[in-house]
């Protein structure tokens, strides 16, 4: 498990381990309002190329612009 995912063993004798959970959305285009449109008549809110370039950021950033 990547760190920081998880409480640490060393909380406590009766701690129990809780997973994070796992983003809502996969894609900023998954988001109300940035449906990606492919081809200009698609009649997506957003080009296509945009979703794909918000996407491609590393986690840290795509999760800021996601918010």
């Amino acid at each position: 498990m990547p760190p920081g995912r998880y409480v640490s063993p060393a909380a406590g004798l009766f701690t129990t381990a809780v997973a994070v959970p796992e983003p809502m959305v996969a894609t900023v285009g998954d988001i109300a309002g940035l449906r990606s449109r492919r081809p200009r008549s698609a009649g997506g809110e957003v080009p296509g190329a945009d979703v794909d370039d918000v996407d491609a950021l590393p986690h840290a950033k795509w999760s800021a612009v996601a918010a």
